[in-house]
């Protein structure tokens, strides 16, 4: 097994191998197009043929598209090799990949994740018809955001960093948080449901949800969340069903991946058309 950095020569036939298997690995794939500077792409041969594609950032962030198993231990020790050292913030991917590289890290770093979160990786084809569109209440509409509506949106993403994200003992940097918001308002398409301005109050988003990674045949679907106060009535669903209709306008399924413990918005993505594809996995050290 050899281990070689994607180089400009060798960029078309890695584009090719993630384009079968994007929708096991969206984000990687989305870095990959978007080349993104803080993120270096690796790929694994087997005499001359592709066995896999994997991304390391800056921050240690470990993404991966290793659609074959009968492949893992011709490269583990190659992996391990690789990331002896390395700084490892967390690993995020399908089953059994995510599995078979939790192994590898922590056979190279020797430290045991803080926390792993299992969820379930759902898939709706764009061939499936359309979601139906949901009609809002007098005095709400939906719209695609920008980066003006940062200061608005962002405590509907604060909300769902702290609940859904975010692990515990880390506590949550608002300052940081804004940062990256900011980038995906400015990189990714993100829609919300916005309450309308009156006399006795201004507007207010109170749902949000953003396709937070575009691959070449699907979007990855993230960040949905509705205000406390305003949930039980119909939000999510509108701005998800926003997202879908997005997607299906360039051909692309939607993916996403769901805690396995959150039985409620399982089933809400099973009756908008989204079927369980594998499990998923993101480890955090």
């Amino acid at each position: 097994m050899q281990l070689q950095a994607v180089t400009p020569s060798t960029s078309a036939v890695v584009a090719d191998f993630l384009r079968r298997y994007d929708y096991m690995c969206a984000t990687l794939t989305d870095y990959f197009i978007r080349q993104r500077s803080d993120t270096s792409f690796f790929v694994l041969y087997e005499q001359e043929t592709i066995c896999g594609v994997f991304s390391y950032s800056t921050a240690g962030v470990v993404l991966f598209c290793l659609p074959y198993p009968r492949c893992y231990p011709a490269m583990r020790d190659v992996l391990i090799s690789f990331f002896k050292g390395k700084t490892l913030f967390c690993l995020n991917g399908s089953e059994p990949a995510a599995s078979f590289m939790l192994s590898v890290l922590q056979a190279a770093s020797a430290l045991q994740p803080r926390e792993i979160c299992t969820y379930y990786l759902m898939i709706r084809p764009y061939t499936q018809k359309s979601a139906d569109k949901t009609i809002l209440a007098d005095g709400y509409s939906i719209r695609q955001c920008s980066i003006d509506d940062l200061d608005v949106l962002f405590p509907l993403e604060k909300g769902f960093q702290q609940e859904e994200v975010w692990i515990k003992d880390m506590g949550y940097d608002e300052i940081a948080g804004k940062k990256i918001f900011a980038r995906v308002l400015k990189t990714y398409p993100v829609f919300a449901v916005e309450r309308c301005k009156t006399v006795s109050s201004p507007s207010q988003f109170v749902a949000k949800a953003a396709i937070n990674a575009l691959a070449y045949t699907c979007g990855q679907l993230g960040g949905v969340y509705t205000a406390p106060a305003m949930r039980r009535c119909g939000f999510s669903v509108c701005v998800l069903r926003a997202c879908i209709a997005f997607l299906a306008q360039s051909h692309r399924h939607a993916v996403l991946f769901v805690k396995q413990k959150n039985v409620a918005a399982y089933g809400l993505y099973k009756k908008l058309g989204f079927a369980p594809k594998s499990n998923y996995m993101i480890a955090y050290w």
